[in-house]
């Protein structure tokens, strides 16, 4: 691989790294948002499509655990979705 691509790979990687950031604090704030009894059905969409995102982009960028984990979530996502209840702590 040239030291242009190298370069260009490793900005896309920082840049990803840095949203990921942002996106995984609007997911807690989501959550914190559901425990707390505040979420409407804003938060949950918000809260699905970043998870879904996540689960697709993560393991492109090297999180593949992240990937993984991300399935798993948004899998819980849509069932709280589909069937709302209560959660406890």
């Amino acid at each position: 691989m040239t030291e242009k691509k190298t370069s260009k790979l490793t900005e896309l990687q920082l840049s990803y790294s840095q949203s990921l950031s942002e996106q995984l604090a609007v997911i807690s704030a989501g959550f914190l948002a559901v425990c707390e009894g505040l979420a409407n059905d804003n938060t949950w969409q918000k809260m699905h499509y970043l998870v879904h995102n996540i689960a697709g982009s993560a393991g492109t960028f090297g999180y593949a655990n992240l990937s993984i984990q991300a399935h798993l979530l948004e899998n819980e996502l849509v069932a709280l979705v589909q069937k709302p209840r209560v959660l406890s702590q």
